[in-house]
Order: structure tokens, then sequence, then C-alpha cells
């Protein structure tokens, strides 16, 4: 399972899309900014 997702991860990084933490981190900064 985990080399499996280091396998999408690194396709992901590859085909240079953001890797998840930066969607993640991305989707808090825009739940933060709709709190203010």
């Amino acid at each position: 399972m985990l080399t499996k997702y280091r396998e999408i991860k690194r396709l992901f990084q590859l085909s240079g899309m953001v890797s998840a933490k930066e969607l993640l981190d991305a989707r808090e900064k825009l739940q933060q900014l709709k709190r203010d």
C-alpha cells in the first residue's frame, strides 16, 4: 500500500501536479479566508 502511494506521488510530481499535502494546505487556507 505504501509503495503504491509512493508510485502515485511520484507520477503526480513527474506530471507537474502539486502534491496532496499542498492541495490540503490550499484547501485549509480557503476555509480560513471564508471564515474571515
